[in-house]
């Protein structure tokens, strides 16, 4: 989402409202920011005119359009369309191809959320596909970002890795003091920041087939 402020007050006001708005998420660290021209005479090296672009490749058009918004097409492809397990969840059901719902009974994991599966359910597919095999999961969250925010962490820096660790202190201190034995995430640059803030094994969910064969 583009905004064209006047101030870096009104910048924080957006930053702060926008994302909970949109996707429930309190803060954000995704956000990129461009200022306007120099100054005259700063230096010669750098344009005094700045201009920004901004396109959305359609996306108003078609949110405007009635015959696309209301169209059998758009209607069958939300119908089918379903988070990986979401889907696990509704072929099992269908056609009764469970394991033993004890497969994972007395394992004890918690389950982080990425950023951008709030808007899409929280991770209450996974939670619950690894409940039906008898895991207990506790959903483990400040309602913020990790830390991470896409590749940002990974930069080195006081502005990059230090400032990601900084901010994910809070939620690796979480599960830290839970009774949890591993961290269970869909989110793979997620998975890098909590194994190294929490020094806990930190595992996708469709990896507990590998560990414990006997759930597939």
């Amino acid at each position: 989402m583009e905004k064209i402020v006047e101030s870096i007050e009104d910048a924080m006001l957006m930053i702060l409202a926008h994302p909970v708005s949109a996707s429930g998420q309190l803060p954000t660290t995704y956000v990129t920011w461009m200022h306007g021209r120099s100054p005259l005479g700063e230096c010669e090296d750098i344009p005094r005119e700045s201009h920004i672009i901004i396109l959305d490749n359609g996306r108003s058009a078609m949110r405007d359009d009635l015959d696309m918004r209301e169209s059998q097409d758009a209607r069958l492809l939300a119908e089918n369309t379903h988070e990986l397990f979401e889907y696990l969840i509704k072929v099992e059901n269908e056609t009764g191809k469970t394991s033993s719902s004890d497969i994972l009974k007395g394992k004890r994991f918690g389950f982080h959320c990425a950023c951008h599966q709030r808007p899409m359910g929280s991770g209450s597919g996974a939670i619950d596909w690894l409940r039906s095999y008898g895991a207990e999961v506790e959903l483990i969250e400040t309602g913020t970002c990790c830390g991470m925010g896409g590749t940002f962490g990974l930069k080195a820096g006081p502005l990059g890795h230090d400032l990601s660790s900084a901010m994910g202190e809070q939620l690796f201190t979480l599960f830290k003091n839970a009774d949890i034995e591993a961290i269970v995430t869909e989110s793979s640059v997620c998975s890098i920041q909590l194994a190294e803030g929490t020094d806990i094994p930190v595992y996708h969910p469709l990896e507990l087939l590998s560990l414990y064969p006997k759930a597939i």
